[in-house]
């Protein structure tokens, strides 16, 4: 009895020292994730302020200088104030240099090409009157960080190779694709275009007199599409549709979302999509032309079905 009691005991003193060091492991890989967390983020403060204290970002890319200037929430283009920006984009730049942290500090070293005589960037951010520039010079071949020197300091610094990415942008990139809203088939009346061939196409929105249904009214009016060189010639409802679908949709907005890896942004954009006016343009041209618009017509399905169809069984 006395030996089954020791051998339990001995049994639990093991069960619990196999649970201190358990908890002993976990605790320092714990620690060490932190470390490795930290010292992949940086700890060396480059640029730090509130988001609200700021006021402009201007960073030199490819040769190209580009001034953003954020007020009231929202972003400008100083060299084109009409500009339509990418205000995620500008955003993305703004949250990199609210908290922008170096991993280490470097002192210059004779001989040493640190790549900032031709930096690829160049960032000065101002906030609360205060401005920071910033060089990006050339990337550490082996760890891949990239080389930086804040003005006024002497010490290079070293930050993760990600930190620059969302500034190497042109004007290009900086566009955000937007919805055309307010196209509609009254302000469309002509439409022209040229095929790859060197084919020019004209079509023109015309209101033409139709008889109505009910021979004792008076002459209707609908709106209808010729082509400028043939208007006697009749053009195919589907592909009237599809033109304007094409003119409503923003595809070089699109394409470039694609380009760029921005593919939250272009699931939005699609999304948008379905509610652009050519649904709205396509019931207009419906309703003036007499037919069902979109969706309706199943109903004529339907009595058609009863009415016609079922008495032929």
């Amino acid at each position: 009895m006395k030996t089954k009691q020791r051998v339990l005991l001995a049994l639990l003193a093991a069960a619990v020292l196999l649970g201190a060091l358990l908890w002993a492991v976990t605790r320092s890989n714990a620690k060490a994730e932190q470390v490795a967390s930290a010292a992949a983020e940086g700890s060396i403060s480059l640029s730090s302020f509130a988001a609200e204290d700021m006021e402009q970002i201007e960073y030199t890319y490819n040769g190209q200088t580009y001034t953003l200037q954020y007020s009231g929430g929202s972003w400008q283009l100083a060299q084109d104030p009409a500009y339509h920006l990418d205000e995620s984009a500008c955003n993305t730049m703004h949250t990199a240099l609210m908290a922008l942290n170096a991993k280490r500090s470097l002192t210059p070293q004779a001989g040493e090409d640190y790549g900032l005589d031709s930096p690829q960037l160049t960032v000065t951010v101002t906030a609360a009157g205060q401005s920071t520039t910033l060089t990006f010079g050339a990337e550490n071949p082996v760890t891949g960080d990239l080389y930086v020197q804040k003005a006024g300091d002497d010490a290079i610094y070293t930050v993760s190779g990600n930190k620059a990415a969302c500034f190497q942008l042109d004007k290009a990139g900086l566009f955000g694709s937007f919805c055309p809203t307010g196209l509609t088939a009254s302000a469309i009346t002509q439409v022209a275009y040229t095929m790859a061939d060197g084919t020019s196409v004209t079509l023109n929105a015309v209101s033409e007199p139709t008889e109505s249904a009910d021979s004792t009214s008076s002459a209707a009016y609908e709106t209808v599409w010729r082509l400028a060189s043939d208007p006697t010639a009749s053009l195919a409802q589907d592909k009237v549709q599809s033109l304007l679908s094409a003119l409503c949709t923003p595809h070089t907005a699109l394409k470039e979302l694609q380009d760029t890896n921005q593919f939250t942004e272009l699931m939005v954009r699609q999304e948008e999509l379905k509610t652009l006016p050519f649904g709205e343009v396509w019931d207009e041209y419906c309703h003036r032309n007499g037919v069902p618009v979109d969706g309706a017509w199943f109903e004529e399905v339907k009595k058609y079905e009863q009415n016609v169809l079922s008495k032929r069984i």
